[in-house]
């Protein structure tokens, strides 16, 4: 099934969900060539504020939530970059109303040269990212809960 047809599959609200994860995928991917990583996290807690203007009943669990994150990062170029589908899953719970804890980690150099990677869990879960992360040492832990 082509991407146009799997869009044009999705009820409306699901439509708004993948409309809303796409507009941060692309925001999150610009920013991320432009600015520092700081100004980036800044840019993403500001948005991640914002409270979601859809129907109030609709509260799409985590998993759904990626499962759009991970459809509008591969739709738009360089959207399935690690950090950006973090940032734009952690926004998107956040404003949901789901605990959020972004993390990014390093491999060991020596075995595998520079590597970095950022997943996202909520509720002890890995939500974005959970691939060898046993190959990925933690910076920190930067823990959000909703606002």
């Amino acid at each position: 099934m082509t991407r146009a047809r799997k869009y044009l599959a999705l009820g409306s609200a699901e439509r708004r969900l993948f409309q809303e994860a796409f507009k941060l995928v692309a925001a999150i991917r610009v920013a991320s060539w432009i600015l520092p990583f700081a100004k980036v996290r800044g840019f993403a807690d500001r948005v991640a504020k914002r409270k979601t203007s859809h129907d109030s009943q609709l509260r799409p669990s985590p998993e759904r939530l990626a499962y759009f994150v991970r459809a509008a990062g591969n739709a738009f170029p360089g959207g399935h970059n690690c950090l950006v589908q973090a940032f734009v899953a952690e926004i998107m719970l956040l404003r949901r109303g789901y605990p959020a804890e972004f993390r990014i980690g390093v491999a060991n150099p020596a075995k595998q040269g520079f590597k970095a990677h950022a997943w996202l869990l909520s509720e002890g879960r890995v939500v974005i990212g959970d691939y060898e992360l046993e190959s990925y040492v933690p910076l920190g832990t930067r823990g959000a809960s909703p606002r």
